[in-house]
């Protein structure tokens, strides 16, 4: 349900009368007339001058904004065609920020006076149906009240602010008083403005004056259409300056990790942590993290693996909903963005469950170049890794499942390196080590001295074994990710794997 908001109107437009009432009339005032005997000032006549609109502020490139989106429901808008016209076109325009993006939305209608349909929010279920909420009403067009109320909503925040007005009419009271309630509206977005509020303006049709949204916004914030239908196309380019060229990532905790039931969604996936084209992010308390990226890439989108948690999928998708990317264990790699791309990628993870029997990992021996890190195999030969489960089992149903290994192959200085394999190296040591390595995915001297550190730090556990097979003793790293490093690296991050030390050399 909506809650009605009248705002205070401001008077300076208005001329302002200043009565004196003196002793002689005392007695005219004592009959119960305008003003009481004790006002004793000089008759005056003034007349305050207009509020001049001030600078809208630019607002920074990122998705992570809260946005009012603020409809004129008034009744020159036709309910038949242009009001369900301008509900499907905001509707599209929220589809392509959420849920992809860190925005949040609020939605406000508006007419002789203002509706809260929607506090912020980032659910899109919500904002759309907040939408579909809107009424046309009848009365006077008040840009006034829309905007103060639009301003309520931000009170307290520290997210950028924006707000998104739409209207077909002038501004107006009762029909008339266009000047006025023009005046009383710049007055209400002068006050947006002063908070670093910007505010965007669509002129909807061809019966309002450009200039007057002007007013309220700025020369370069007014959208015109000629009619509704260009209205989608409008909000798209809004959707693209904001968002435009950039990767968004969204966490979801799946309780049982079946992709399919959508009902056992729950907890606060914040904090969580991700490499995003090179950067380390965290996500905000929606489970989203964004960065604006430069150039084509290809780019990645790396997760560092938390404790109590399994991953389960990771998917990319732009903005025309066409997968892109190479989705791998708790990453996608070869993303490509182009100028206009809105890159939105989800990572589920499910809770870990600590009792019962499970997936458990295979330390079978096996040959091949580059194995898994969690039992050996590599350049140099050895054991390899492969997830198994009980007899009949079917992996990723089990009732008790653990997380999996982080790193996945054996890296060294010079090798022809997955650079994805490399980056997750990379925001581990970051993390654990504060190594505050560039995460560019290559093997580099860096990183290969990081590496050197963390083999230090755990040589008990990564060198101390490799001492009866030629290493000169337990203080001597190679930099080298192999059999001990890799698995030390995966118990770190997930002390539930069931890891046991590989077969050597």
């Amino acid at each position: 349900m909506s809650t009605s908001f009248v705002g205070t109107r401001a008077l300076s437009a208005l001329l302002v009368f200043t009565l004196v009432c003196s002793p002689a009339s005392a007695a005219f005032a004592q009959e119960g007339d305008v003003l009481a005997p004790e006002v004793q000032e000089e008759v005056s006549l003034t007349t305050s001058s207009a509020e001049e609109p001030i600078e809208n502020p630019a607002l920074p490139r990122s998705c992570g904004i809260d946005a009012v989106l603020v409809l004129d429901t008034s009744e020159s808008i036709d309910r038949e065609h242009e009001l369900p016209l301008m509900r499907d076109a905001f509707k599209t325009f929220v589809a392509e920020l959420l849920p992809a993006t860190p925005i949040r939305f609020a939605v406000i209608s508006f007419a002789h006076e203002a509706d809260l349909e929607q506090g912020f929010t980032a659910d899109v279920d919500e904002v759309t149906s907040a939408i579909d909420t809107a009424e046309s009403a009848t009365g006077s067009t008040d840009w006034s009240d829309g905007l103060t109320l639009a301003l309520a909503q931000f009170e307290g925040g520290e997210r950028p602010g924006l707000v998104v007005f739409a209207s077909d009419g002038n501004p107006n009271y009762d029909g008339d008083n266009e000047q006025e309630a023009l005046q009383d509206a710049v007055g209400d977005a002068n006050a947006l403005k002063r908070e670093g509020i910007r505010i965007i303006t669509l002129a909807i049709g061809d019966e309002l004056d450009a200039e007057n949204l002007e007013a309220i916004s700025s020369a370069d914030a007014v959208y015109t259409t000629s009619n509704f239908d260009e209205l989608p196309q409008e909000l798209h380019e809004i959707a693209t300056d904001l968002c435009g060229s950039t990767i968004n990532v969204t966490k979801v905790i799946d309780a049982d990790g079946n992709l399919e039931t959508t009902d056992d969604r729950a907890g606060t996936p914040s904090g969580f942590a991700f490499t995003i084209a090179g950067e380390s992010h965290t996500t905000n308390t929606e489970g989203k993290a964004a960065v604006e990226v430069e150039g084509e890439g290809p780019w990645s989108v790396v997760e560092l693996a938390r404790e109590g948690y399994e991953f389960v999928s990771a998917s990319c998708k732009n903005q025309e909903n066409e997968s892109v990317g190479t989705a791998a264990t708790s990453s996608v790699a070869d993303i490509t963005v182009n100028n206009d791309d809105i890159i939105s990628c989800i990572f589920y993870n499910k809770p870990v469950s600590q009792s019962g029997g499970g997936t458990t990992i295979d330390n079978g021996s096996s040959g091949s170049s580059g194995g898994s890190s969690s039992g050996g195999g590599g350049r140099s030969g050895g054991g390899g890794s492969r997830r198994t489960s009980s007899p009949g089992e079917i992996l990723g149903t089990t009732t008790a499942l653990t997380c999996g290994p982080y790193i996945n192959q054996y890296m060294r200085m010079g090798w022809n390196n997955d650079s994805v394999e490399v980056m997750k190296l990379q925001t581990f040591l970051n993390v654990h080590m504060a190594a505050n390595l560039p995460v560019s995915g290559l093997f580099g001297p860096m990183t290969f001295e990081a590496v050197e550190s963390f083999q230090l730090k755990y040589s008990d556990e990564v060198l101390k074994p490799w001492v009866p097979y030629g290493l000169l003793n337990d203080k001597t790293p190679t930099g080298f990710v192999y059999k001990t490093t890799s698995r030390w690296i995966n118990l770190l991050m997930c002390p539930t794997l069931n890891i046991p030390m590989p077969q050597l050399p």
